[in-house]
């Protein structure tokens, strides 16, 4: 396959970011890496953006515009994956933007090796920095005997604590592996849903590559860091759950332990979050207690090696209640942006 007949859709997920919306788009047009179609999502945003979609189709004929009813950030990026036609997939998110040989790089990684997935890192842009993130794996080319051995035994969490990269973005799929896999998400997964996604893709591929290029442009949402923090809801954890259970083979690898740590994390999360409710102490403590209860056989069977992973299991397992809210608010008192985590 040499690079001029290998097609690559740029799916763009839009709504509500027409202050960042032309930056993003014209960071794809000018890619230096002409042989793109370029996916504008609408989903039913209520602002500009619908009408700055429609300009831009007007402008460049590799542009095509899907207006949608609202629906979530997965439902856009299947909306867009099962409008496009490339040979390979990448996903971008309409508030970022893209170096111009973003696409170029995984153009010359694909016309050598032909990967199922490649995989790149990113720059968080802060109001007054940058910081690079690279994958912190080996840069070069994984065979599916060394996905085995040296990805999957992070892919959804080690006993450290580390997980491979699952973010949708920054990675350039082949399109029937990228809509493969992105359709075993469930619309209503709203939290996690790249780990939903990428777990199953990187179980299904039989060769991945890593690029140490940080040429995607990670924007924090500013807006959304400065609200009061809010609860997480108890679907975070059982539709990650569900998911996992349904289109992952836990028997296989060590997955099952993998699993109980993944999901032991996001019920530590949500549970601490249900302490920025306005509820008194005690009906607080009373909901969580009542949703942890179904997950007694995962608190139980989960192993950490790390201080603060075991002592997050043993909140749970404990209901150390006092120590929750004592961490949450800790967290919301010094939290800044350049302590974001991404999850």
């Amino acid at each position: 396959m040499n690079d001029k007949s290998i097609k690559i859709s740029v799916i763009i997920a839009i709504y509500g970011v027409e202050r960042y919306l032309s930056q993003c788009i014209d960071s794809v047009l000018n890619q230096s890496y002409r042989n793109i179609e370029i996916i504008l999502v609408d989903d039913g945003s209520i602002d500009n953006c619908p009408a700055i979609c429609d300009n831009y189709a007007g402008k460049d004929s590799r542009i095509i515009v899907v207006h949608k009813p609202n629906g979530g950030l997965i439902s856009a990026r299947k909306a867009g994956a099962q409008a496009s036609s490339g040979d390979y997939i990448c996903h971008l998110d309409g508030d970022d933007y893209i170096g111009n040989r973003y696409i170029e790089n995984y153009a010359k990684v694909i016309t050598e090796y032909s990967p199922d997935i490649i995989c790149s890192g990113e720059t968080r842009v802060f109001p007054d920095h940058q910081v690079l993130n690279p994958m912190l794996e080996r840069e070069g080319l994984f065979n599916r005997d060394q996905i085995e051995t040296e990805i999957i035994p992070s892919l959804l969490e080690r006993a450290d604590g580390h997980y491979f990269n699952h973010s949708t973005v920054q990675k350039c799929t082949k399109r029937w592996l990228a809509l493969e896999s992105i359709m075993t998400v469930d619309d209503a997964i709203s939290m996690a849903e790249d780990h939903a996604c990428q777990s199953v893709a990187i179980m299904r591929a039989d060769s991945l590559y890593v690029t140490k290029d940080c040429l995607y442009y990670y924007r924090l949402n500013y807006s959304s860091m400065t609200k009061a923090p809010k609860p997480l809801p108890w679907s975070y954890p059982r539709n990650l759950a569900a998911h996992f259970t349904a289109h992952l083979d836990l028997d296989a690898y060590d997955l099952r332990e993998q699993f109980n740590r993944a999901i032991c994390h996001t019920l530590f999360n949500t549970a601490v979050s249900q302490f920025n409710k306005n509820d008194t102490y005690s009906i607080i403590c009373a909901d969580i207690d009542k949703n942890l209860a179904e997950y007694t056989d995962i608190i139980r069977d989960t192993h950490f090696s790390g201080f603060r992973r075991k002592l997050m299991v043993k909140a749970l397992k404990h209901r150390w209640y006092r120590a929750m809210k004592a961490y949450v608010d800790m967290r919301n008192d010094n939290s800044s942006l350049f302590k974001v985590l991404r999850k």
